[in-house]
């Protein structure tokens, strides 16, 4: 059975190594994740002090389109070197090629899913009107993380909330926010720029029983007592104890959940009556 299997693996055959200095015979995908200039920076910066290419080379589909290395063969290019490659047998996946570089981002996953996804499409547009970086556009406008939310994003499974209209609020709530705390010199500013602040405010729009204008009002306030937190509920917990000073009606996050997700089902519920008809 061994001697089976070291057979098997024997008729793999080695990939030959190649090199090229024709850089445009080669292909960047455009749903592959973007060049990043920093990081393209540092392969330049390092290449210029040893030309590690020939030990390092970059794989490519038979069609000559990049699959892994697209840094490398940028930096080569930018400093008119031979680089090295290999050719793989079949169009493998990039993404799972990629798993053994630098890991992909929030920006690298909607960047890629935007080509096939409105939803991907419509929160890249999001993120550029506002100005808000992917991630948190990605938390304002849908759930990205916690049961299998994260997988489901990197799937390409993400769905934007419908509400347009809201959506848009959003985007003006966090702006208004973001520089409210930022004329108050709140620190540290991951507080007010995290994803969990994100999700934070998602939830109090989708609930619609919190004020958001009262809100931003005493955030202006009360922003000395803003914390960080390790988790969204803790942070929730946090925004409404500012929300909550001098109101009769004390909100607590998890009851914002609870309201959130009886929408949620009772949004199925009506689904499947109007199927069933």
């Amino acid at each position: 059975m061994n001697n089976q299997k070291k057979g098997a693996q024997s008729l793999v055959p080695h990939p030959q190594i190649h090199s090229s200095s024709d850089y445009d015979k080669f292909i960047i995908l455009p749903e592959n994740r973007r060049i990043y200039e920093n990081h393209l920076n540092k392969v330049i910066k390092s290449l210029k002090i040893f030309n590690g290419l020939p030990y390092n080379p970059i794989i490519v589909a038979p069609d000559y389109t990049i699959l892994d290395g697209q840094h490398r063969y940028k930096a080569a290019e930018k400093l008119n070197l031979e680089f090295y490659y290999i050719i793989a047998p079949q169009k493998m996946s990039y993404i799972l090629l990629n798993n053994y570089r630098k890991n992909w981002n929030i920006a690298d996953y909607i960047q890629h899913h935007s080509n096939f996804s409105d939803d991907y499409q419509y929160l890249l547009n999001f993120s550029d009107r506002h100005k808000i970086a992917p991630a948190n556009s990605a938390a304002l406008l849908g759930q990205i993380r916690g049961g299998r939310n994260t997988e489901k994003f990197k799937n390409g499974l993400f769905h934007c909330t419908t509400d347009r209209e809201l959506n848009e609020k959003k985007a003006v709530f966090y702006n208004e926010f973001c520089q409210i705390c930022h004329v108050k010199n709140v620190k540290p500013s991951s507080i007010f720029r995290s994803i969990r602040t994100c999700e934070v405010i998602n939830a109090f729009f989708e609930s619609k029983v919190i004020d958001m204008d009262i809100f931003l009002d005493k955030i202006a306030t009360y922003c000395v007592s803003l914390r960080q937190f390790s988790s969204t509920s803790d942070m929730g917990n946090m925004f409404l104890s500012i929300y909550n000073k001098h109101r009769s009606k004390k909100y607590r996050y998890e009851e914002l959940s609870h309201i959130i997700n009886s929408k949620k089902i009772n949004f199925s519920s009506i689904q499947e009556q109007h199927m069933k008809l």
